[in-house]
């Protein structure tokens, strides 16, 4: 157990230090390097209790009741800044932190005891557990309240990718993803843990901490190695709009407010419009395409683009643009003048950037990854040629 603590808390310390140092840290590092430094003191703190060295330095007893209130906080602040690129913490950010403090406040007249009180307390604390279980609701309701409102943010964060933007590589939330499904599973193993301890009697308490702070360390190790290295994955969706003009986004931000936009007029004259543009310009070449950029060009607002795309095509832009890409490689795919080209070749010749989504994206319209259809067409040629 001894172990457990030791190694986590090291490791956190270490990994808040490597993201303090770096030469170019934005906002999402200072959060992450601060959750990490708490996270340390967590698991410090823990060790000292479960030690007994509390003895010689009773003063620290209670200081770390509140640091799971801090978790839930600190993931959704960091998503956030990854996702949205805040350059400083907002006042209204500081609000998450609030039943941290009420926490605190609730506590403060035991944390001013005497040491010897405070002491007796922890030891023989059953005569205190009923005051303090609206603390212990608050911590455990706090990480499921949390770990669903980052799901729910993460997914209209992905959601606007789709509507805005033919590319997503560099914008990819499977780390963001895992974060908060790895908080899930420490709060699983907590809320399971304490069932097995308390409404079953499995378990000795040593036992659910074991399981508690295994999970909790391995999620330590993750996070600090991981977000040592992760890069930015936001897309400023308010600055691409602005490029539309402010008379126009005031627009845009009426019609969001009602929920619904008019009904388009001529809206077949405007689908006939964008595919014709797109068969003859073929700007579905250009790797990095927007919704805006194709709405400049063509002279619709952007959100009758975006509305006839999906009223008529039933698609997003994302697959919108994605759906001709696919396309021009199977034309390329099957013509002679590129059996030279790698798949890689093929994928930038058709405005993909990179094999991995081309790949991705090929198999998911087409039932095939590009290699298999490439083969599969010369096949059927040499059986057409042989019928002939």
């Amino acid at each position: 157990m001894n172990a457990i603590f030791i190694a986590g808390s090291v490791q956190a310390f270490f990994f808040s230090v490597l993201i303090f140092t770096k030469t170019q840290k934005k906002l999402h590092d200072k959060i992450l390097g601060l959750w990490l430094f708490f996270m340390g003191l967590q698991l410090l703190m823990k060790y000292i209790n479960f030690n007994e060295l509390y003895t010689y330095i009773p003063w620290i007893l209670g200081l770390n009741a509140g640091f799971p209130l801090l978790h839930g906080p600190f993931l959704f602040l960091y998503i956030n800044s990854l996702t949205k690129n805040y350059n400083k913490i907002r006042y209204i950010d500081l609000l998450h932190f609030i039943p941290f403090i009420i926490l605190y406040i609730y506590l403060s007249p035991v944390l001013f005891f005497s040491s010897e009180a405070k002491v007796q307390i922890f030891i023989h604390g059953e005569d205190y557990d009923i005051k303090y279980l609206p603390l212990f609701f608050m911590i455990l309701l706090s990480g499921p309240v949390y770990i669903v409102w980052s799901l729910f943010a993460l997914k209209k964060h992905q959601n606007n990718i789709l509507k805005f933007f033919s590319f997503n590589e560099i914008i990819g939330l499977k780390w963001l993803y895992y974060l908060t499904i790895g908080l899930g599973a420490i709060w699983l193993a907590i809320i399971t843990s304490y069932a097995l301890t308390y409404a079953i009697e499995l378990i000795d308490i040593t036992n659910r901490d074991i399981i508690i702070y295994f999970v909790f360390v391995l999620y330590v190790f993750i996070v600090g190695f991981k977000g040592f290295k992760q890069g930015s994955i936001f897309f400023d969706i308010n600055h691409i709009l602005s490029k539309v003009g402010q008379p126009e986004l005031n627009k845009i931000k009426k019609r969001q407010k009602e929920k619904q936009i008019n009904t388009v007029k001529d809206i077949d004259k405007i689908l006939e419009k964008i595919k014709n543009y797109m068969n003859r310009e073929k700007p579905y070449l250009e790797e990095k395409l927007t919704i805006i950029q194709l709405s400049e060009n063509l002279q619709i607002p952007y959100y009758v683009l975006s509305q006839v795309i999906n009223e008529k095509l039933n698609q997003n832009f994302f697959d919108f643009v994605n759906t001709y890409r696919v396309n021009e490689a199977k034309k390329k795919l099957c013509d002679p003048k590129f059996d030279h080209y790698t798949i890689l070749g093929i994928a930038l010749e058709c405005g993909f950037n990179s094999k991995a989504s081309f790949n991705r994206i090929f198999k998911l319209k087409t039932s095939e990854t590009p290699t298999q259809y490439r083969n599969s067409q010369k096949q059927l040629k040499k059986l057409h040629n042989l019928k002939d």
